[in-house]
């Protein structure tokens, strides 16, 4: 599901929706199966400064998730640490 509705940003979908789903399946993802690919960090980490807040929402809980559960830190739009 992420990768058919998040691409390189020129090709994120139009749908605010989609994409914050699709970052909300990361999370999932990385709770249920313990890892993730490479580029779901950074994923995770453009959609923080995505100009919908749902997706923004959806990113910062991902971020939490990925942290707790695979160890990865993501890195907020201020170069902060997240959680």
């Amino acid at each position: 599901l992420p990768g058919i509705s998040w691409g390189a940003p020129d090709t994120w979908h139009p749908d605010e929706i989609v994409r914050g789903n699709a970052i909300l399946a990361f999370w999932h993802l990385a709770r249920l199966f313990g890892r993730l690919g490479a580029e779901a960090a950074g994923i995770v980490q453009s959609g923080l400064t995505d100009a919908s807040s749902y997706v923004r929402g959806q990113a910062y809980a991902a971020a939490g998730d990925l942290h707790h559960f695979l160890g990865i830190a993501v890195r907020g739009p201020d170069s902060d640490q997240l959680p």
